[in-house]
């Protein structure tokens, strides 16, 4: 969510971190991080955590968080990496159990919520 929050471009699957002003679209940085990643442990798994659920219409790009979402499932589907989400786990009906009163950080429940979501697809 501090994408998000601070505005990043979404950029391109295409993104190529050698060239600097791509590096900071969230595709570049994305592109960037797997690939250091997989130069350093080739044999590693990787999994990228998408983020939950939180209270938040558009910032300045006009963008919703789920349009960044969006676009981190597109680069873990281009970079073959395997992806949890886990905004679906709760909403605006409930986000109240699951977060803490600044409607970003979750509490006890909400990291159970994202624990059972993860040992149910490792």
């Amino acid at each position: 969510t501090n994408d998000f929050s601070r505005h990043y471009p979404l950029g391109e699957t295409t993104d190529n971190p050698s060239n600097i002003s791509q590096i900071t679209t969230i595709c570049g940085a994305m592109r960037y991080n797997i690939d250091l990643i997989r130069e350093i442990n080739p044999e590693i798994k990787i999994m990228i955590l998408s983020p939950a659920y939180r209270v938040a219409g558009k910032n300045s790009l006009n963008l919703f968080l789920t349009d960044y979402i969006d676009t981190i499932t597109l680069m873990c589907e281009t970079l073959e990496v395997k992806h949890i989400k886990t905004y679906d786990l709760f909403g605006d009906s409930d986000y109240q159990n699951y977060l803490n009163p600044d409607n970003l950080h979750f509490i006890e429940a909400g990291y159970r919520l994202i624990a059972d979501r993860i040992l149910g697809r490792i």
